[in-house]
């Protein structure tokens, strides 16, 4: 519909996305994409930190990915989406123990721990004194990016094997260094990129 509806539009690319499958295998080139939108559909997976996992991959570095999800339990959700084959193939049962939908700070969680930064929720109104109101499905937008150069977050205060050519970048401009750290990091182990600030706040991330 989608290709018939914007038929004037020759450089748009029309393509069935498995999310649950590698995208070298459906022929997409890995960090292509700047933004990534999916609606209602991200539950319906049968592991969400592998799905996301792919939908990461092809994400551009400082690209953004963007999706609406329900949030809460509702009677009639379950009487009529709860009969679609994606509803309950789920598989993920440490995360999702007996249900698809997952609130939003466990969306906001689960996107940290693949690595996203910015991760922002926000949840639809229609909710008095915490309670749903009437046929309202709750739902939450969710905003993530993927990091511009990817870090390695030290941990117990202990500092990674820094090699011998590691690089320390001096940055006036975060984007500059963070540019110039992408450069080279593809031949060497260990980038540090310090910018100007107002007072020191310690190293508390490698890039690797």
């Amino acid at each position: 519909r989608a290709a018939e509806k914007f038929i004037d539009d020759p450089f748009v690319r029309y393509q069935l996305l498995d999310i649950e499958s590698s995208a070298e295998s459906q022929g997409l080139a890995a960090s292509q994409f700047d933004l990534i939108i999916a609606s209602n559909v991200v539950h319906a997976t049968r592991d969400l930190g592998e799905s996301l996992g792919n939908v990461g991959k092809l994400l551009a570095p400082g690209g953004r990915l963007l999706f609406v999800e329900g949030t809460r339990k509702a009677r009639w959700v379950d009487l009529v989406f709860g009969l679609t084959e994606g509803w309950w193939r789920f598989d993920d049962t440490l995360l999702r123990t007996d249900y698809p939908l997952l609130t939003a700070p466990q969306w906001r969680s689960l996107l940290e721990s693949q690595g996203m930064t910015n991760v922002q929720t926000v949840e639809t109104r229609g909710k008095k004194n915490q309670e749903v109101v009437g046929d309202v499905f709750p739902q939450v937008l969710v905003l993530a990016q993927k990091p511009d150069v990817p870090c390695t977050k030290e941990t117990d205060g202990a500092r990674p094997d820094i090699a011998e050519d590691a690089w320390l970048i001096l940055a006036r401009g975060q984007e500059i260094g963070d540019s110039l750290a992408a450069m080279i990091g593809e031949t060497t182990e260990y980038c540090q990129v310090v910018d100007v600030g107002d007072d020191f706040g310690g190293l508390e991330t490698a890039v690797s």
